[in-house]
C-alpha cells in the first residue's frame, strides 16, 4: 500500500468510552493536517469512529465504507495459518493441526471460527470474552489458560490478544512448531525472534500476517473502495507470509529480520 504506518492511543478506560472522548481524539487527528488517518482498532468500534468524524474527515474504517476491518484481519491471519501449515506439513489443509489460539476478541473470535470451519483442532484461551468462548466450546474447541497454552504439544500457536507474550519467560516454555497470530508487537523484543530461531519455532512476522484489516480499511484514503480488491490483496498476506518462511529456513535468519527487509525495500522503492 503507498502508505506509512502509525498508531494513535487513547489512555483512558474502555468501559468509560463516550462521544466526547472520541470527538476530543478527532481534534488530535484534525491537528495533524491530513498526515495521519485513524481507524478501529482494539476496544474500539465503527460507533467511535462515528463520534471521531465529528471533528475529522480523517477516518478510514468507516460503517457506510469498509466497516470494521477485524474480519478482513482475521481472514489475512486465517491464510497466513494456512502459510505456517504448508512450511510445517507440505500442505495447507487444516484438517487435525493442533492450533492453539490466545485471545477471542473481534479478531480472534473471526478467525477461531474459520478454523473450526477448516476441521482444525483448535484449542482457546481468553481472560474475558466468556460468551465468545463458550460459542467455541459448543463448536468442539477446548479450553486452556494461557499458561496452559504456551506448554501445550501444538502445531501452531496464535496470538490473538496484547503484545509482548513472546518473551524470556514465554519462549522457553513453548511446545508448538509455529507461531502464527493476529496480535500486535507479538514479540517483546528482536532478541525473542532470535529465541525463536534457535528453538527451531517458525514465526509469522505480526506486521505482515495481520496486515488484512489495515489493507481494508486502508484502501478508503487513496482510492474508491472496492472490496473485490482488498480481498485479492488479503489473500495475497498467504503467499508473503510462506515466502518469508521460506527464505528464513533456508537463511536461518530470523523471520521478523526478513519482513523489516522486506517493508524496507518496498517504502524504498515507493510500491
Amino acid at each position: 500500500m503507498p502508505l506509512g504506518g502509525a498508531k494513535g492511543v487513547i489512555i483512558a478506560d474502555p468501559s468509560q468510552k463516550c462521544e466526547a472522548l472520541f470527538e476530543a481524539y478527532g481534534e488530535c487527528v484534525e491537528s495533524l493536517g491530513g498526515r495521519y488517518f485513524t481507524a478501529e482498532d482494539v476496544n474500539t468500534t465503527t460507533q467511535d469512529m462515528d463520534w471521531t468524524m465529528h471533528k475529522t474527515k480523517q477516518v478510514v474504517g468507516k460503517a457506510t465504507v469498509s466497516g470494521d476491518p477485524s474480519p478482513f484481519t482475521a481472514i489475512g491471519t486465517f491464510d497466513g495459518i494456512r502459510a505456517a501449515a504448508k512450511m510445517l506439513n507440505g500442505t495447507d489443509d487444516l484438517h487435525g493441526v493442533k492450533i492453539g489460539l490466545q485471545g477471542l476478541g473481534h479478531v480472534g473470535f473471526d478467525l477461531a471460527k474459520q478454523l473450526i470451519a477448516a476441521d482444525a483442532d483448535l484449542t482457546v484461551s481468553t481472560h474475558s470474552n466468556r460468551k465468545n468462548m463458550e460459542a467455541m466450546l459448543a463448536l468442539g474447541a477446548k479450553e486452556l489458560t494461557d499458561e496452559q497454552l504456551y506448554k501445550a504439544e501444538l502445531d501452531i500457536l496464535s496470538p490473538c490478544a496484547l503484545g509482548a507474550t513472546l518473551n524470556e519467560k514465554t519462549i522457553p516454555e513453548l511446545r508448538c512448531r509455529a507461531v502464527a497470530g493476529a496480535a500486535n508487537n507479538q514479540l517483546l523484543n528482536d532478541e525473542c525472534g532470535v529465541m525463536l530461531k534457535k528453538r527451531g519455532i517458525f514465526y509469522a512476522p505480526d506486521f505482515i500476517i495481520n496486515g488484512g484489516g489495515v489493507i481494508n480499511a486502508g484502501q478508503e484514503a487513496f482510492t474508491v473502495y472496492d472490496k473485490e480488491n482488498v480481498l485479492k490483496q488479503v489473500h495475497n498476506i498467504f503467499n508473503t507470509v510462506y515466502n518469508i518462511l521460506d527464505e528464513s529456513k533456508t537463511t536461518g535468519e530470523p523471520e521478523g529480520v526478513i519482513a523489516q527487509r522486506f517493508a524496507e525495500n518496498r517504502i524504498k522503492n515507493g510500491l
